[in-house]
């Protein structure tokens, strides 16, 4: 976290709210036959797309988040993680994502935070044709803001290429 940062913007202790009532929001809120099931035509690739969502929000919630994406990817050994773990980490993206924009409601300060990597990350989406998914080009977008960053001196290599890993 920079100098002078308050810390984590959300209270960990709210992943453990009800996931299967969240997985069965989600569900539900998708149209019948269109849930996110690995046998449909580009539902791998969308969930890893989706991934890239997820980890912003993790690293925007502070250390606990991030520590908990980490290891929820590192235990997948580079394939895919379950779904139940995707949707946990789905229910940690949107209590982060709550505690931002209840905090910061009009976008005036903290709610800027979601925009990480998505300047960038929206104009690969159109330079690429739509043809490099949504969470694939945040996280470019993050790995080139990081970069910038720290040739800026305000962001440590060592935090760059930590999120480098876990991109």
């Amino acid at each position: 976290l920079p100098a002078g940062d308050p810390g984590p913007i959300a209270d960990h202790r709210l992943v453990a709210d009800d996931r299967a009532g969240l997985a069965q929001l989600l569900l539900h809120a998708l149209p019948r036959g269109q849930g996110p099931a690995l046998h449909q035509p580009g539902g791998e690739e969308e969930l890893r797309s989706g991934l890239g969502e997820i980890l912003k929000l993790h690293l925007t919630g502070g250390p606990f988040f991030v520590e908990r994406f980490a290891s929820a990817l590192g235990s997948a050994t580079g394939a895919l993680p379950s779904l139940e773990t995707i949707r946990a980490l789905t229910w940690g993206s949107l209590v982060v994502k709550r505690a931002v924009i209840e905090r910061d409601e009009f976008e005036l300060d903290l709610r800027r935070a979601l925009n990480y990597g998505h300047t960038i990350g929206h104009a690969i989406e159109n330079l690429s044709g739509f043809g490099i998914p949504h969470g694939k080009a945040i996280c470019l977008g993050m790995a080139i803001v990081n970069q910038v960053a720290v040739n800026r001196g305000i962001l440590a290599r060592e935090v760059h290429e930590a999120v480098l890993r876990l991109i």
